[in-house]
């Protein structure tokens, strides 16, 4: 039809195939997008569920102490999302210091991080000995991995809205012309 509209220089053919040369790249881009997302996002989960991964936190957790540059870098996410440890806070006790058990003399022992606290702002000792008293709450009780979890799904349905609303300007896109 391109071809024909060209060859005739018949304009309201060229304008039909340009019409349809943009929706069929939209719908092929879209598809794409879809595609990947519904592709992309099971596997994201299950490479986060995997045990390797898993092993890897439980490293990170261990070496939370030692490293400081480590530190910044989770305690920066657990306040950027709410959250503390990988699966739940009591992953800490697989760090030395923030550990239960009754031979750890650290003040930190059945603790969290300054990070976990909901209100860690002026108290960099928030977090110690919270797991040991039931009564104190005032630090976050979901891991990070379910706070992904949720982003990934809240996010996933402003991508497919997204896709939505590009395809009806799209269509009313297409109509003017």
């Amino acid at each position: 039809m391109g071809c024909f509209g060209i060859l005739r220089e018949h304009r309201s053919c060229f304008k039909m195939f340009y019409k349809w040369l943009i929706f069929l790249l939209s719908v092929l881009a879209l598809l794409t997008v879809y595609i990947c997302l519904y592709v992309s996002i099971p596997q994201i989960r299950n490479a986060v569920n995997n045990q390797h991964i898993g092993e890897k936190m439980s490293f990170l957790i261990k070496k939370y102490q030692n490293d400081e540059n480590l530190k910044n870098i989770i305690d920066s996410i657990q306040q950027e999302f709410k959250c503390c440890g990988f699966d739940s806070p009591e992953d800490w006790d697989q760090n030395i210091y923030f550990n239960q058990s009754s031979n750890n003399l650290a003040k930190e022992r059945g603790g969290v991080p300054f990070s976990c606290c909901t209100n860690n702002k002026s108290n960099l000792n928030c977090g110690n000995g919270v797991r040991i008293h039931a009564q104190i709450t005032n630090y976050y009780h979901q891991g990070c991995l379910t706070t992904f979890k949720k982003l990934t799904i809240k996010y996933k349905s402003y991508i497919l809205g997204f896709l939505g609303a590009y395809i009806a300007i799209l269509v009313v896109y297409l109509k003017i012309l």
